[in-house]
């Protein structure tokens, strides 16, 4: 397994990251299809229910805003350019220095390796020079899963088929069963058992809205056959997303995550009705008529309703008293549609435009704390997949 360490500085989403890569089989090879896949960072602006059983349980509302999440780049290999090259993932070792994002990678392969045969009898590399920020409130562990296996299935095309897939649009278009399959691949890599809004964005882009399980009764909308649960919507383009950082501490995720759902999912959510009439009623109505201060009065309130239910053990609707201040802060400035992503401690903001996105950066910046970053965001689309030259 080869692997580069080299540090570098991504000044759009701030903080350190790694080129690395992954190597798996032999080298020296020929290179038969390469393609790199960008995904992007996911806003989610809370659950409406979280009590398991209960009506409409982890659905909520999402955006995708066009930081850069994930970036990955995957190429398959042959000494001949024949199909298949035998190599096994059996023989791949885990470097001594920790790294969160290859340990990954790793499960992903090996997780995927019953459904998805061929990557087994195959040379493969795949490599990423812009790592995401975990456990900040972006989703960026369920846009990496969701990059790794759409790559995975597309080398196993290139495999099984002896050809390189005909990538329409943005290379992610599937049909119904290949939405499936896609769905099916990211259960066995233990993503999007709750919500499934960071899998729609990525597929989809915009803003997301999941009905969550049991929303059969939930009959205000109009949704396609193949995405029952969900809906995504466009997002007006010239507004603008403000997202601010500050490294006092990480989202929570894991085995604190879910001792936190399980001690706050005793009962069910008193404001979930009143997040569903603001999601159907001024939420999406709001973002689809593009009347900014509808959407903004009502996400504001929604991401409140949504904290009420961990106010038991946080203290508050939000995570931390510096969220709390900078919610506060923007609020008293006349911008109300402001919340955390999330568990945080990303706090974001929907801006009109621009202009009102860098008024608003100017004026918190003399408040934040060293090592923090403030973003100024578009809503985005889908996560694209490119060709590139082998």
């Amino acid at each position: 397994m080869d692997w580069d360490g080299r540090k570098r500085i991504d000044h759009r989403t701030g903080g350190s990251r790694r080129i690395c890569s992954i190597a798996v089989g032999k080298t020296g090879l020929i290179s038969l299809a390469k393609y790199q896949i960008l995904a992007y960072s996911r806003l989610h602006f809370g659950l409406m229910e979280i009590r398991p059983g209960a009506p409409h349980c982890f659905g909520g509302l999402g955006l995708m805003v066009s930081l850069p999440s994930v970036e990955l780049t995957g190429e398959v290999h042959s000494p001949t350019g024949e199909f298949p090259t035998p190599t096994r993932l059996s023989n791949i070792s885990l470097p001594e220095e920790p790294n969160y994002w290859r340990s990954r990678l790793l499960s992903i392969l090996r997780d995927t390796s019953k459904r998805l045969p061929k990557l087994a009898d195959s040379s493969i590399d795949i490599h990423w020079p812009t790592l995401p920020e975990p456990h900040i409130g972006f989703g960026s562990g369920t846009q990496f899963a969701c990059a790794a296996v759409r790559l995975l299935m597309l080398l196993s095309e290139v495999i099984s088929n002896a050809s390189e897939p005909n990538l329409m649009g943005n290379g992610l278009a599937l049909d119904k069963a290949g939405r499936e399959e896609f769905r099916t691949i990211l259960h066995d890599v233990g993503r999007c058992k709750r919500s499934h809004i960071g899998l729609n964005g990525f597929l989809d882009g915009g803003l997301i809205f999941d009905r969550g399980l049991g929303y059969e009764d939930l009959t205000d909308i109009q949704v396609t056959e193949d995405t029952q649960r969900t809906l995504s919507l466009s997002f007006p383009e010239s507004w603008r997303i403000l997202v601010l950082w500050e490294p006092h501490y990480s989202g929570d995720a894991g085995e604190k995550e879910q001792a936190l759902f399980d001690e706050c999912s005793l009962r069910e959510n008193p404001f979930r009705e009143e997040m569903i009439q603001l999601a159907l009623s001024e939420v999406l109505p709001g973002a689809q008529t593009h009347d900014w201060h509808r959407f903004s009065q009502a996400i504001g309130r929604y991401g409140e309703c949504a904290g009420e239910v961990f106010r038991s053990v946080q203290g508050d609707v939000y995570r931390s008293e510096r969220i709390r201040f900078w919610v506060d802060t923007i609020r008293s400035l006349g911008i109300h549609g402001v919340g955390q992503s999330s568990w945080g401690p990303v706090v974001f903001a929907i801006l009109r435009d621009d202009d009102q996105a860098q008024w608003l950066k100017t004026h918190l910046e003399r408040h934040l704390q060293p090592q923090g970053w403030i973003r100024i965001a578009s809503p985005a689309g889908p996560a694209s997949i490119t060709h590139l030259p082998s």
